[in-house]
């Protein structure tokens, strides 16, 4: 049986869809995924703060707390959305720990997804931190991602580039 790891789940609500059923799929006994799909839901204030430390915090403390690794789900669109790029900053930015980060590239998405994508999400796959990987064909395959980023929260800690500064707006993106 494959280890027990809570993850954070975050997409382009365009693939929200994609992204039910790869919860359907995925979650069981052994795992939970968290899907608390931060945009509306957030609070006024985290929205609306300038202050990207707060934002940081305020998001791992509130949607992250209980996760060990953020899964990104990878579509055309995934790179223009500024909560995913919010939730990805506050994955790697833990006060006492950091969560793994695992990039997968959802089943429709074709090869130029990877072309567009905003700095902090390609650094951290071009620097070895994060995990890269086609969409699971089973849950044994996502386990084993799963225990990947999970290993390099420690292994790979001085690979993290959480740099660039919060995207501050959506970016215009064509499906």
């Amino acid at each position: 049986m494959p280890n027990s790891r809570v993850c954070f789940l975050t997409y382009h609500r365009a693939d929200y869809e994609h992204a039910m059923r790869f919860t359907e799929e995925f979650t069981g006994a052994w795992q939970r995924l968290i899907d608390r799909g931060i945009g509306a839901q957030m609070a006024g204030a985290i929205v609306g703060s300038s202050n990207h430390e707060y934002i940081k915090r305020s998001i791992r403390q509130t949607y992250l707390r209980d996760s060990v690794v953020t899964i990104v789900l990878l579509g055309p669109c995934t790179w223009s959305r500024k909560f995913v790029d919010w939730e990805i900053a506050a994955s790697l930015d833990g006060d006492q720990q950091n969560s793994g980060l695992l990039v997968l590239t959802l089943p429709y998405a074709h090869s130029e997804t990877t072309t567009h994508w905003r700095s902090r999400l390609a650094a951290n796959v071009e620097s070895g931190y994060a995990v890269f990987a086609p969409y699971p064909s089973d849950v044994a395959e996502l386990s084993d991602l799963i225990e990947q980023a999970y290993a390099r929260r420690t292994t790979h800690l001085d690979r993290i580039d959480n740099s660039e500064p919060l995207r501050g707006r959506n970016a215009y993106c064509q499906r």
